[in-house]
């Protein structure tokens, strides 16, 4: 599963025009974006429908600023991802980028801390949240991955999707 969402980013990538890395040459130019990174996350969130073409913009400029950013690194947890990207689902890949994106997001907004289980807990809020819109807009979109874990997000105890994300890091 790893492979195969590394091989999406990476085509992705490829996709893209030299000119993002024309802008970005230094650690002090991506530093310098951060806030932009931020804004298109979160816009992402909001905007998650795949065949828009400002989402592929926006999506894009994440991509290519995380994969040029020498300090930033993130690791996509099966566990999780897995349980949102299933061939079937429509939705996988975009909810998969949420998800990576929303650890990418923790650690830019609490720069110095290394938590990887905080950094999953916000890339789940943002799938869940991202995951909620387009169920709205369309009923058929329904996941049982992601309500697994909107059930877990919602659960009185807090270890359960923890535990649950935990596992997912450490395979």
């Amino acid at each position: 599963m790893k492979k195969v969402i590394l091989f999406a980013l990476i085509i992705s990538v490829f996709g893209i025009q030299k000119s993002f890395a024309q802008n970005y040459k230094t650690k002090a130019d991506y530093q310098a974006a951060e806030p932009e990174v931020i804004k298109h996350i979160k816009w992402l969130v909001e905007h998650p429908y795949p065949n828009n073409d400002d989402r592929k913009s926006a999506e894009r400029f994440v991509i290519m600023w995380l994969t040029g950013c020498p300090y930033m690194f993130v690791t996509v947890d099966e566990k999780v991802v897995g349980a949102i990207q299933t061939p079937s689902y429509k939705y996988g890949g975009q909810l998969s980028n949420t998800y990576t994106f929303g650890k990418v997001q923790y650690k830019l907004e609490h720069p110095g801390d290394n938590n990887p289980l905080f950094a999953a807990q916000q890339g789940v809020k943002n799938v869940i949240a991202a995951y909620k819109i387009l169920v709205k807009a369309d009923p058929e979109a329904k996941n049982s991955g992601a309500e697994n874990l909107i059930t877990l997000s919602n659960d009185p105890d807090p270890k359960k999707l923890q535990n649950f994300i935990l596992i997912g890091i450490k395979e």
